[in-house]
C-alpha cells in the first residue's frame, strides 16, 4: 500500500501537434501523464529517450524534467494531463512501464 493519492487534475490538453514538433523541456511541480492517441512521440527524461507509439503512455513524477518531440514526418495527437498528488512516496511513478494506463489509474484512484 502506498501513501500517494490524486488530489486534483490541474490541466488536460488534447491536441494534434505539428510534424517534427520539439519542446525545450518542462520541470513542473505536478506529475505529468502523456498519452499518444495517434502517431509517435519521443519522451525524454533521466537521460533516456523512449519512443511512444499510438496507445502508449508515459508518466513523469513531480519535479522531474522531461521533454517531448516528434520525428519530422509525424504529426502526433497527444493527451497531456498534469496531476497534483498528495503523499510523500512518488517512487512508484518512476517505475511505471509504458502502456500501464489501467495500472496507474488503479493505483492513484483505488489503492493509494
Amino acid at each position: 500500500m502506498c501513501d500517494t493519492r490524486l488530489k486534483q487534475i490541474d490541466s488536460l490538453v488534447y491536441r494534434q501537434r505539428e510534424s517534427g514538433f520539439f519542446t525545450s523541456g518542462n520541470l513542473i511541480p505536478q506529475a505529468t501523464l502523456t498519452y499518444v492517441e495517434e502517431g509517435a512521440v519521443h519522451f525524454v527524461t533521466q537521460g533516456t529517450d523512449t519512443l511512444l507509439s499510438s496507445g502508449d503512455i508515459a508518466l513523469c513524477p513531480p519535479d522531474q524534467w522531461y521533454m517531448t518531440y516528434a520525428d519530422r514526418d509525424c504529426a502526433p495527437t497527444i493527451l497531456s494531463i498534469t496531476l497534483s498528488l498528495e503523499g510523500q512516496s512518488f517512487a512508484f511513478l518512476s517505475s511505471m512501464p509504458s502502456g500501464a494506463t489501467g495500472t496507474l489509474l488503479h493505483l492513484l484512484l483505488d489503492e493509494c
